[in-house]
């Protein structure tokens, strides 16, 4: 599954210790029910129910409505593997308020009735999200139709806007269970309906996170270096994919670690440890902006390559090339290339003393990004054990979202 090329500087034993300590501890708990997905079947049923329904409907084309987790798991979905098969014609996620790009893409829809929107937010109460759905319904309404009558809701079951509007309007709803946060929702219907319909393979999503559960080792050994990270004082944490099917996976990782890890006090109310901030990137495309700093900084950093081992060929080799010095990507495909160029990457780093945990896929498939978004929640989930704070609220968003209702409301 997941694979550790490279781990520098290596972690210590009682680095390793700990971290073992905090993942066993985290499996323990009876609170989280993103660990006991694979237990419920309910949910896995319920997505695959609703796609089929969808599929025999004539749905091809589909617009996600959501914020944060409730849109950056399915776009990964989408973007590693979703988009190639076939299942869908298109497929749009709307996850801001700007209103120029917003409009400016509702019209891009076309005939917006030929659209099956999904809405989700888990406590049901997101504004964007909810506001976003409003404006859709109007211009649903404009064109003789409505967001109720083309729609797919998605959040906790309990009373909330957006449950109740659902029940009201007899729109399909699929449950986020109240024990399983936001960013860590993606292996709820969240993400399994999204890939469903994209023609992936729910059971092959199951099979992954089984076979995470198996790697403890390894997920303890990246805990350990997460410990030893926050030793350093590490300032930055930088995601580096080599592969363009995982940049959305980078922002989703970015949720998942700042609103876990990014805590001011710990659960004694003592002053947390500090995180480095995580800085998602895309690779070999940031080779051109950004490693410059990543090698040559000043500020303590971490680096996570990440990279595709068993790439999909899709072109040829190159028989000749037209330019001077071409000659050594001659008789090469295009992923011997990049191969290359993270190599010399992970080798540049290491001889810079640059911290570095190098990961390796055994290809973009529903299997393998299963087990990559438990294994992630999983590494966070531990690492806010063994730190001792609450890796599952955010009561920094919490006070943005007061604060941006009290002004709405003296606007009025």
């Amino acid at each position: 599954m997941i694979k550790i090329d490279n781990l520098f500087p290596k972690v210590d034993q009682n680095q390793l210790q700990l971290a073992g300590q905090g993942l066993e501890a985290l499996m323990s708990r009876k609170d989280l029910g993103f660990t006991q997905l694979l237990d419920r079947p309910n949910l896995w049923e319920s997505a695959r129910n609703r796609a089929q329904e969808l599929r025999e409907s004539g749905v091809r084309r589909v617009a996600l409505l959501g914020m944060g987790g409730s849109s950056l798991g399915p776009k990964t979905l989408w973007e590693s593997f979703g988009c190639w098969q076939g299942e869908l014609d298109e497929f749009h996620f709307f996850d801001n308020l700007d209103s120029v790009s917003f409009f400016r893409r509702l019209e891009q829809l076309g005939d917006p009735t030929q659209v099956h929107f999904i809405l989700i937010s888990k406590s049901g109460t997101t504004l964007e999200t909810l506001s976003m759905a409003d404006y859709v319904d109007q211009h649903l309404r404009q064109k003789g139709s409505s967001l109720a009558a083309q729609c797919t809701t998605i959040s906790e079951l309990r009373s909330n806007p957006l449950s109740d509007w659902a029940r009201a309007n007899q729109v399909s709803l699929l449950e986020i269970p109240e024990d399983v946060g936001g960013r860590y929702s993606v292996l709820t219907p969240v993400g399994l309906l999204p890939a469903a319909l994209m023609g992936c393979s729910l059971d092959e999503i199951r099979d992954g996170m089984k076979s995470v559960l198996d790697q403890h080792q390894i997920l303890t050994q990246i805990i350990a270096a997460g410990l030893a990270s926050i030793q350093r004082g590490d300032q930055a944490l930088y995601f580096w994919p080599y592969a363009q099917g995982l940049e959305t996976f980078g922002f989703w990782f970015q949720q998942l670690w700042a609103e876990s890890l990014g805590k001011k006090l710990d659960r004694q109310g003592k002053p947390a440890p500090t995180v480095p901030v995580p800085i998602p990137s895309l690779a070999p495309r940031d080779q051109h902006s950004t490693l410059q700093q990543v090698v040559e900084g000043h500020q303590p950093r971490w680096v996570w390559l990440l990279r595709d081992s068993l790439p999909v060929e899709t072109g040829p080799e190159l028989d000749q090339s037209s330019f001077a010095g071409g000659s050594l990507r001659e008789k090469k495909k295009m992923s011997d290339l990049v191969a290359a160029q993270a190599d010399a990457t992970e080798g540049v780093l290491t001889q810079e003393g640059i911290p570095t945990l190098a990961l390796s896929l055994p290809g973009l498939k529903p299997k393998t990004i299963g087990g990559l978004f438990l294994a992630a929640e999983l590494v966070v989930g531990g690492m806010g054990e063994v730190m001792g704070i609450n890796a599952f609220d955010q009561p920094g968003v919490e006070l943005g979202k007061k604060l941006t209702k009290e002004l709405l409301s003296k606007d009025r």
